[in-house]
């Protein structure tokens, strides 16, 4: 196991997420401004757009940066985000039922990075070059 791979994997997401939620409230707050005090329903969803969308993004390079192991690697990856951003929901009293929702939806993320991070992995030297003339 790559233990500092993983660490600075989990600080990215960190990191991530961070962004995804500002970029998140900067459009909702724009979107309230313009409305005139209360943010539409639509801005609601951006969070379940920009989340999964960072996720992605990160798992997508650890994917093609992993090559022993990288799913377990992944794997450990989203548990220490997992553990460092819903104890938060915990502690801030979000439900239950939102909690499940935004796994399943964080999780489809970075499934779906992790998986085309290792189909685009480059090749190791020697594969797929052309025979010496």
């Amino acid at each position: 196991m790559n233990w500092k791979r993983i660490l600075l994997f989990i600080g990215l997401t960190s990191v991530a997420l961070v962004i995804s939620a500002a970029v998140h409230g900067c459009v909702e707050g724009t979107a309230a401004g313009v409305s005139g005090g209360a943010a539409p329903n639509w801005t609601v969803q951006l969070d379940r757009g920009f989340v999964p969308l960072a996720l992605f993004l990160v798992f997508l390079r650890l994917g093609r940066l992993q090559r022993e192991r990288p799913w377990e690697h992944a794997a450990l990856v989203w548990l220490g985000a997992f553990v460092l951003w819903f104890l938060g929901d915990f502690l801030y009293g979000v439900p239950l039922g939102q909690i499940l929702i935004d796994i399943a939806v964080y999780t489809t993320g970075a499934v779906a990075g992790m998986g085309i991070g290792l189909w685009r992995q480059p090749k190791p030297d020697g594969v797929d070059s052309e025979p010496p003339a």
